[in-house]
């Protein structure tokens, strides 16, 4: 069993899945919004709700979670779809996320509402908004100054490090990857994780590589969010346009993996054990 606990990271009882504070969620005392959340923000909205469930459905099993609310509870998703939080100060400002959740599972969540945000926004608020700022800069008010946007990315190994560890030694991000490659390991069949394709002008990593047969894996697992569902199919795009060998892995193939993976394999002309 691990020692530490997954949500918050500190070190707990080895017969226990989450420390005692985890698991009882603690309601913290209300603390004062931070100015810089979404102006028109009060009322929950359920579509921005239902983006960040699936957000934290993904999370859970990224980060090898048996429960969503290991992630977050519906109380604290509830105030983020009601505040909107837009910054690492103003989420912090949510009842049931610290620091340790911040840093775990903050980016994804800020990207998830900024991207909500921006397609909510008209053309005319954003003028309005543009010429409410002139207005108040040709006036000498004074303006507190703006906090820089914290930088995005979409490569998914700087938003999910390679923690977990797998049977031949790997370390890889997620419990479908590990699941895999200790499926690999464990029929005796070459692999490496996370190698380039080689021979392109794009920089396109992917997720296993088998040397006998060339054949290359992917592992999706997230396609509901948007951002994800994109860089899959601009991946794709390129496996199909230079003629790379590859195998999909998908939940339905995971589940089922003893039938599936071996058939896909006997197709390149690699035997399974």
């Amino acid at each position: 069993m691990v020692n530490r606990c997954l949500p918050c990271g500190q070190y707990k009882d080895a017969e226990y899945e989450v420390c005692l504070p985890c698991y009882r969620q603690p309601v913290a005392p209300p603390r004062v919004s931070a100015p810089d959340t979404a102006p028109s923000a009060g009322s929950t909205d359920a579509a921005l709700l239902e983006e960040l469930r699936v957000l934290r459905r993904n999370l859970a099993q990224t980060h090898g979670l048996q429960q969503d609310y290991m992630v977050f509870s519906n109380a604290t998703l509830d105030q983020l779809a009601a505040m909107r939080p837009t910054t690492e100060r103003a989420m912090l400002s949510i009842n049931g996320i610290g620091d340790a959740k911040m840093e775990r599972y903050g980016a994804d969540v800020l990207r998830v509402i900024r991207a909500y945000s921006n397609r909510q926004q008209t053309p005319a608020q954003t003028t309005g908004a543009r010429a409410s700022r002139q207005t108040d800069a040709t006036a000498n008010r004074p303006q507190a100054p703006e906090q820089a946007a914290e930088p995005q990315t979409d490569d998914p190994r700087k938003r999910w490090p390679a923690v977990i560890r797998t049977d031949d030694g790997h370390y890889v991000r997620s419990r479908r990857e590990a699941m895999v490659d200790n499926w690999l390991y464990n029929r005796h069949i070459a692999h490496a994780y996370e190698r380039k394709l080689p021979g392109i002008p794009e920089d396109v990593i992917s997720d296993f590589y088998l040397p006998q047969g060339r054949v290359y894996i992917e592992v999706w697992g997230m396609e509901k969010i948007a951002a994800y569902a994109h860089r899959m199919r601009e991946k794709l795009e390129i496996y199909r346009r230079y003629e790379f060998q590859l195998i999909e892995l998908r939940d339905a193939e995971l589940n089922n993996i003893d039938d599936h993976l071996p058939r896909r394999l006997r197709d390149f002309g690699i035997k399974v054990d």
